[in-house]
């Protein structure tokens, strides 16, 4: 009787858990309900993992994409892919992301009916007009200078010049370095670059794997020849480094060079931003910068390297937060219009225009899939009483209420 109740406990809160994961892939957790999940994933190695397995990478954030759009049967389709991987996975894990995803699916309707009621009750200017959001958009640029416009490409298989394989398949593309005597002396390098709206996920030659945001660049050698793996990125980029001692992995961004051993993490390096900030998810990474001593980061802690004054500052971050774009979710925490605003215009190749210069300090944070269209947030802009919003084709114009 004692292990049957036993049973029955961990059923029930592995289902209160699943909920939670229902939530923060529809957007739609509450604080308390956040606040929850955070305190269950720093319990434990293994609860972060069974979450990051469940709710984070390549498969759910199709499942995700899907969801925003409301249909019904390809998300089960999703679930059906997402939930068939490549390696085994533990009952658990399956139970709870069936649970997890049966109840994001039937949350859809709901929501889509309240918030067209929400809106039929508190009409906007900006309702008539619709701004997508992003997608798997991206250019490659070849070793001979040629460009694969890789939204337009269908499937394909090709060889660069040193004989390593490409291969595009839906949103990824992956490299498989030549074999042995056919590995180029000199590296080939390619580079791919996603525009306003854009994101892409590839696999490097050395199994490393790398997801860029929207507005980024990443230059890399096509096969890593050498004692050293390395790369150069603007914009920003998770990174799922393959672990291999004897050949570091380095990122350079301008001033900042960023080495690694084998790690996830972030990385933020927009041109017109004053810090270039990387996030440690697991592992350890070392940034160093033209002055100062190089500086080791632990799991949990940013790296705020300041571009003007060259020097690197250590603080704790929450993690989720910094990389749920990767994820398929806006995480915005108490910040300033105007910041907020040139984050979503990369996503949504929208432009933005302020009647009054006040409007840009106002402050504000919300938690919401990026799969949407921009309608919901500029609503939840509005709630604020502060602000009107108004959409005229892919120009947003606020003004005070």
């Amino acid at each position: 009787m004692f292990y049957h109740q036993n049973r029955m406990d961990m059923k029930e809160q592995d289902f209160e858990v699943a909920v939670w994961f229902a939530g923060y892939l529809a957007g739609n957790l509450t604080v308390e309900e956040r606040e929850r999940l955070e305190e269950w994933l720093g319990e434990s190695g293994e609860n972060r993992r069974l979450f990051e397995q469940v709710c984070a990478g390549g498969r759910f954030r199709e499942l995700n994409r899907e969801a925003a759009r409301y249909d019904k049967a390809r998300g089960w389709e999703r679930v059906e892919a997402a939930l068939a991987p490549k390696r085994s996975i533990g009952r658990r894990y399956r139970w709870m992301a069936w649970v997890a995803v049966g109840l994001l699916l039937l949350y859809i309707p709901y929501a889509m009916m309240r918030r067209d009621a929400d809106r039929q009750e508190q009409p906007v200017e900006h309702r008539v007009c619709v701004v997508e959001p992003g997608g798997a958009k991206a250019l490659l640029t070849l070793a001979d200078g040629s460009v694969v416009d890789l939204e337009q490409a269908k499937a394909f298989c090709m060889r660069e010049k040193d004989g390593t394989r490409l291969e595009k398949d839906s949103a990824f593309l992956s490299y498989e370095p030549a074999a042995g005597d056919s590995v180029a002396a000199v590296p080939v390098y390619n580079t791919m670059s996603t525009p306003r709206g854009g994101e892409y996920a590839l696999k490097l030659g050395d199994g490393s794997i790398v997801y860029l945001n929207a507005m980024s660049e990443l230059r890399f050698p096509v096969n890593f020849v050498g004692n050293i793996r390395e790369v150069e990125l603007s914009g920003e980029a998770y990174f799922e480094v393959k672990e291999d001692a004897s050949r570091p992995f380095v990122i350079r961004t301008g001033d900042l060079r960023i080495r690694v051993l084998g790690t996830e993490f972030n990385v933020r390096a927009y041109g017109g931003e004053k810090m270039v900030s990387t996030t440690l998810v697991e592992g350890r990474v070392e940034l160093s910068a033209r002055r100062g001593t190089p500086v080791v980061l632990h799991p949990g802690e940013q790296g705020g390297f300041s571009r003007e004054a060259g020097d690197i500052e250590v603080k704790k971050v929450n993690v989720a937060s910094c990389i749920a774009w990767k994820n398929g979710m806006f995480d915005i925490r108490d910040c300033e219009l105007e910041e907020i605003m040139e984050y979503l215009s990369r996503w949504y190749d929208i432009h933005v225009f302020y009647r009054q210069e006040s409007l840009k300090k106002i402050r504000f944070g919300c938690y919401i899939t990026r799969y949407s269209d921009i309608r919901p947030i500029l609503e939840l802009l509005e709630k604020t009483g502060k602000i009107r919003a108004q959409l005229n084709g892919n120009t947003v114009v606020f003004s005070e209420r």
